[in-house]
């Protein structure tokens, strides 16, 4: 269960809705700040989702994803979050390095195997950009699924035990309130003082890390859409 820092929950049937709250989870090290109005997505429709995904990475040389959060907006439009935990990247690598694996091609060649699995979600992704600042990569995808084409951005972080990414879907057509309180909520992920992943400077050679946060996403939001489709019929 989640550990909240600052919050003002009330109950819900679906969860909980809560006033702008942070949020850490048990065992963490950073911390994200939703706003108010968000519902938090079951123990149960999570577990799911890890659950099918495991299944769908038997035969690809990735690893599957690990979703621990879950979250969706209380409005007439589909908004929602998943935020994922990965393995640490490997030690001394440099930002150079892991930017370069995170590539559109990289991203394609998994996501194609991976809608094998879902047939009824494709992806296509938009672009992918690189924060030497933050140390954040970032990936813009749109999702065909259930819920007409989403935009979906996914943003990695990362820190010396784990690498932490931040998915969030809004309609392609949405308006620019939605998109900036999502913007509001990526910068809401922050990573703990003293816990940063410490890249090394200079040259070295290529990893093969990128295509997961983006792929991935895209991939089981397709399949939590579908079981909010039959939750609600």
């Amino acid at each position: 269960m989640r550990s909240v820092v600052v919050a003002a929950c009330i109950a819900a049937a679906t969860g909980s809705v809560c006033a702008q709250e942070i949020v850490r989870l048990p065992g963490g090290n950073w911390t994200l700040t939703l706003p108010e109005g968000w519902a938090w997505a079951s123990g149960n429709s999570l577990n799911d989702l890890n659950k099918s995904t495991a299944k769908v990475f038997r035969n690809l040389t990735a690893n599957a994803p690990n979703y621990v959060m879950g979250a969706l907006k209380d409005s007439e439009r589909p908004l929602f979050l998943l935020v994922q935990e990965g393995r640490a990247l490997p030690a001394d690598a440099t930002f150079r390095q892991v930017d370069r694996a995170f590539t559109k091609d990289a991203v394609d060649e998994i996501s194609s195997r991976i809608e094998k699995a879902y047939s009824d979600v494709t992806m296509r992704v938009v672009s992918s950009s690189a924060d030497e600042t933050a140390k954040t990569l970032t990936l813009v995808s749109e999702l065909m699924g259930v819920d007409g084409i989403l935009t979906v951005t996914s943003t990695m972080h990362f820190s010396k035990d784990r690498v932490v990414t931040l998915h969030t879907y809004a309609p392609v057509d949405a308006p620019e309130v939605d998109l900036a309180e999502l913007r509001g909520i990526h910068a809401g992920l922050v990573i703990d003082p003293g816990q940063s992943y410490e890249f090394r400077a200079g040259r070295s050679n290529s990893v093969a890390i990128g295509a997961i946060a983006g792929g991935i996403g895209a991939a089981v939001a397709g399949a939590w859409q579908r079981k909010r489709k039959q939750a609600q019929g």
